[in-house]
């Protein structure tokens, strides 16, 4: 060689799992890269850069001969030799914990993806999938942070290197979301203009022996990296074996009278090896393990899947993953504090563990979700009857501070092979179906099936289709007059929400209204209506119609917003309406789940002005020993009871119950679902006030409303004339 010295480029962010030490670069470029200076008599001289975009400037300079870490890409390739690979990195992305699991790149088109600027990692994936939308960033720690402020959807990278900045800095908020079947292939990358270079590098990328590559692998990728290793003691260790050495062959004469103390020195030493090998161990149990509840991770499950998969296909036998969420187990955290909510969660997990086999795997995956890995499976019944014993054993109360503390928790089922052949795709369809449990009334498991994906698929483009839904006017208010029943004119109306869908047409509130308290889209869609029904109330009272009172429907979780009072109270002044001629609906649910937060925002409306009302009333539990304490004007009686008289018996002496003890505490009542006369003439014998129902009108849109009021106040005059 006619060089002196080789210039090698490195920064800071040298991949994976690497950094600086004592201002020495650690990681795999750097085993390689003193592999390769053993190999060759030129020294190799480290140039530092600060970026990936500052190394490639230098290697166009020619300030820079090689990469130790290069890909074959059309980029690199306009001025680099690229040797033979001697490296794979699995690639994955890094996601916020409450998203689904990402088995395919096409999931990811049109979503912010954070990665390294210059990276050729991006030249891989788009020969995959072109419709990624990638973001530079600087450095692998100010993606993630990214990611974590919600600016990207995730970042990709090598799978060790994500996994160990998530372990150090980003532990229960980010996790691997995604894995992909793309290795990042690297080999190494010297100047185009330097042939003979290009030449003695791929010579010497042939001459490494694999059991080497393996070695430095398996230091840097497949196991985590090693925190703690006391070199300055190991290098004590060494100075006093050479120490003894010398006393043993300049002391001879002496070595009886030494004999214990050297004895002593071993026992020493063997006691600090120990010392290293357990820490060793409890650094892999952490990495491998919730350090919380010590159960298995979500890295550690996947490989256990991934083994029970490729035994069972060779095989031929069933298995079974089982995905579980503890139920409203967020009101323990919010009502006890993080302490009592986190005790819970070891006890539950020891429950758990108690019901499964020794062969069975239960993995912590975050907060308070949990998998199960079923091996060995003999027909599809077997898991139900673990999800069973599990339903029965995490019922049972737990005692923790003084608290008895008992929720329920709901179960996702997916088999292999019938619901999927990888990993990847069982813990997704396990997720579906354990979501479809909680629609489902919670407390109960759920089989994944092609109908639950497409009900899943059904409700993901519900979700992301509320903001275009109002800005693109699919949205329309309905009215149903509610009636005097003594004089049997329109005294009020009930506001409803419709929605038709360019694709999905007319979607029942039934189905939209629980994703959207789910998703929190129920805030804005609230203002909306309270805002647009506000608005054609007055439009209504312009024209002479003037409504004693409008009621609409509040979701509890609106009741959440510390604001709300505020909020209505802007609308209503903002319109000009009375806030006495506004009726908030509240549910059953509401009763039951009421809490000093609720109840503040309650009281502040009705300051305001606004009469309060309970819907669907009697399909509770027990709520009729609430109706003293809450501020209430009107019960509205569910129509379940309404519908059935005056057959049947029970539900006319519920209704009279109700109508009895409404009255007395001072509350109008109101009868939904009136449909036929006779049920009419018996809610008037009870002196029921207020009736709604198709035997009026069923819900109208605003035009056909107006008619309605306009034919009723024909009528009166021609009544009143007569």
């Amino acid at each position: 060689l006619k060089k002196k010295k080789i210039n090698a480029c490195v920064n800071p962010d040298w991949m994976p799992v690497e950094g600086i030490d004592n201002g020495k670069y650690v990681g795999i470029g750097a085993d390689y890269l003193s592999l390769f200076q053993q190999k060759l008599p030129v020294p190799i001289k480290i140039i530092p850069a600060k970026s990936w975009v500052e190394s490639m400037s230098l290697a166009k300079e020619r300030s820079c001969d090689l990469f130790v870490l290069g890909t074959d890409t059309k980029k690199q390739k306009e001025f680099m030799d690229i040797s033979l690979p001697y490296l794979k990195l699995p690639v994955v992305i890094a996601t916020k914990q409450d998203v689904l699991f990402i088995s395919n790149l096409s999931d990811l088109s049109n979503k912010p993806i954070g990665i390294v600027e210059g990276y050729a990692l991006e030249d891989v994936i788009n020969k995959n999938e072109k419709l990624i939308n990638f973001v530079s960033v600087p450095s692998r720690d100010e993606g993630l942070q990214m990611v974590a402020d919600g600016k990207l959807f995730g970042f990709m990278d090598a799978a060790s290197a994500i996994d160990y900045t998530i372990i150090r800095d980003y532990y229960g908020e980010l996790k691997i979301g995604g894995k992909f079947n793309i290795d990042w292939v690297l080999g190494v990358a010297t100047r185009k203009d330097e042939p003979l270079l290009s030449k003695i590098f791929e010579k010497i990328v042939l001459q490494v022996p694999e059991q080497t590559k393996q070695k430095i692998f398996h230091r840097w990728v497949s196991t985590e990296y090693i925190k703690g290793f006391d070199y300055a003691l190991l290098w004590r260790i060494f100075a006093a074996l050479l120490i003894i050495i010398v006393i043993i062959f300049l002391r001879n004469r002496q070595l009886i009278r030494h004999k214990e103390e050297i004895h002593q020195k071993n026992l020493q030493l063997k006691e600090i090896n120990s010392q290293l090998e357990e820490q060793k161990n409890e650094i892999q149990h952490l990495a491998d393990h919730d350090f919380l509840t010590g159960l298995p991770n979500r890295k550690t499950f996947l490989t256990q899947l991934d083994h029970a998969i490729s035994i069972a296909s060779r095989q031929k036998y069933m298995l079974a993953v089982l995905f579980l969420d503890l139920d409203r187990f967020k009101n323990i955290n919010d009502s006890l504090g993080h302490q009592v909510g986190d005790k819970y969660l070891k006890g539950v997990s020891i429950r758990l563990k108690s019901v499964l086999r020794e062969s069975d795997t239960i993995a912590r995956i975050g907060g308070d979700e949990f998998l199960i890995l079923l091996e060995a499976v003999e027909d599809a019944t077997y898991p139900s009857i673990v999800a069973d014993k599990l339903l029965n054993s995490i019922k049972q109360p737990i005692e923790i501070q003084d608290h008895t503390l008992s929720v329920s928790v709901s179960i996702g089922i997916a088999l292999f092979p019938d619901h999927g052949t990888t990993s990847d795709v069982l813990i997704k369809n396990a997720d579906g179906a354990m979501y479809l449990a909680k629609e489902r009334g919670k407390d109960h498991f759920q089989y994944y099936s092609q109908q639950l994906s497409e009900k899943i698929s059904r409700h993901h483009v519900i979700e992301q289709s509320f903001k275009s839904a109002m800005d693109n006017r699919e949205l329309s208010l309905y009215f149903q007059p509610q009636i005097d029943l003594k004089h049997e004119n329109i005294i009020g109306a009930e506001v409803l929400l419709r929605w038709h869908h360019p694709e999905l047409g007319n979607i029942s509130p039934l189905e939209f209204i629980p994703i959207a308290e789910e998703s929190g889209h129920i805030i804005e869609l609230g203002e909306w209506v309270f805002r647009n029904a506000c608005q054609q109330f007055v439009n209504w009272w312009q024209k002479g119609y003037q409504l004693n009172n409008l009621a609409i429907n509040v979701s509890s979780v609106q009741f959440n917003q510390g604001n709300l009072p505020d909020l209505f109270k802007e609308i209503i002044e903002q319109y000009g309406v009375a806030a006495e001629h506004i009726e908030i609906e509240i549910t059953e649910r509401y009763i039951m789940d009421h809490t000093d937060k609720k109840m503040h925002v309650l009281n502040a409306l009705r300051d305001l002005g606004f009469r309060i009302s309970v819907d669907d009333f009697g399909t509770g539990y027990s709520s009729m020993a609430y109706l003293k304490t809450l501020p209430l004007d009107i019960i509205k009686i569910d129509k379940s009871f309404i519908s059935d008289i005056p057959q049947d018996k029970n539900d006319v002496q519920i209704t009279k119950a109700i109508l009895a003890l409404s009255h007395s505490l001072g509350y109008k009542v109101i009868a939904e679902g009136i449909e036929t006369r006779e049920q009419l003439e018996m809610l008037l014998e009870m002196s029921c006030d207020i009736g709604q129902g198709y035997y009026f009108s069923k819900p109208v849109p605003a035009d056909e409303f107006l008619q309605l009021l306009s034919n009723t106040l024909h009528r009166d005059i021609a009544n009143h004339a007569s």
